[in-house]
């Protein structure tokens, strides 16, 4: 493998493993249930993806987490573990990297809010050749024009199928 840097590395990074970059109801359904099927996914996919969010949405996790600790009747503190376990494998992206990205990713999704998604997986392409949006809402995003970016939209379901 060639040091220093130059695009010989970054295309030997490229070939290795896929960016999987996480919606939010992927993580969502995570923290509700630690030991659901999404969480057990995502375990699984550790070892074998990068995995990504975009950092404005675990702030924005990291302050509903009383809201989540209600719906699941434990305790914010709880909560708290819960999500640092779950973000100990999660890579995040700074909002203003892909902020330059967001007016094209609204192109490729139904709801606006889900731009930041499109937005990362397209900052991602600069370095990985294989990138996967993991979603439950997958009709969210227009799928089609994604894969003419080579970006792919999946349920957890689906990517266990690969």
């Amino acid at each position: 493998m060639a040091r220093g840097g130059g695009e010989e590395e970054a295309k030997e990074r490229t070939t290795r493993k896929p960016a999987i970059v996480l919606d939010t109801n992927i993580i969502i359904s995570s923290l509700i249930k630690p030991g659901g099927f999404t969480r057990r996914v995502i375990l699984l996919l550790e070892d074998q993806a990068d995995l990504y969010a975009p950092k404005a949405l675990l702030e924005e996790l990291t302050k509903k987490t009383e809201y989540l600790a209600r719906k699941k009747r434990v305790s914010p503190a709880e909560q708290r573990h819960l999500l640092t376990l779950l973000l100990s494998s999660v890579r995040t992206i700074e909002s203003d990297a892909i902020k330059p990205l967001i007016k094209a990713a609204m192109e490729y999704v139904r709801d606006p809010d889900d731009a930041p998604f499109v937005a990362l997986a397209i900052y991602l392409q600069r370095v990985y050749e294989d990138v996967i949006i993991l979603t439950w809402n997958t009709s969210d995003y227009k799928r089609e024009d994604l894969e003419m970016l080579k970006i792919k939209v999946f349920t957890p379901r689906e990517v266990l199928a690969l």
